[in-house]
């Protein structure tokens, strides 16, 4: 049986290449802290259903949010899978993962708020904000399950 080498052991040319999502580990923990202020900010978005521009004003802020997020995500877990021993990158898919988890916790008011909102409405945003007809399939979508929701 031949012996496991070490990571470092590995020439970097078998080694996946993950700077293009970050050069390195300061920058994953300076977006961090920007992803940290940037999940207090989903309480500014209590009146989303109020009008089209407060909508795609949400819409765009919860896009944005969920990509640094994800992008913070999977440096952080692909890192820790090329080495499971890395004690450092478990720590860090650990960090993210729990602040995914209170993005996700903070904005659970959002699809109840939906559901509780007529599609009519949501339609006339759509002639007021043309913007909102990208995200038209992704609402229609979260409205398939209005009639199955409880209040």
């Amino acid at each position: 049986m031949k012996e496991q080498i070490e990571r470092v052991a590995v020439k970097d040319e078998y080694k996946w290449d993950l700077t293009p999502i970050y050069k390195n580990d300061d920058l994953w923990y300076k977006d961090l802290e920007i992803a940290k202020e940037e999940i207090k900010k989903i309480s500014n978005y209590t009146n989303l259903l109020d009008s089209a521009s407060n909508l795609l004003e949400y819409i765009i802020y919860d896009e944005k949010t969920e990509r640094l997020l994800y992008k913070l995500y999977y440096y952080a877990h692909l890192n820790s899978d090329a080495d499971t021993t890395d004690t450092n990158y478990q720590k860090m898919v650990k960090i993210i993962s729990d602040l995914m988890s209170e993005y996700s916790e903070k904005g659970s008011y959002v699809t109840p708020l939906f559901m509780k909102t007529d599609y009519s409405i949501i339609e006339s945003y759509y002639k007021e904000e043309p913007k909102l007809k990208a995200y038209e399939f992704n609402i229609k979508n979260m409205y398939r399950y209005q009639k199955h929701t409880l209040t």
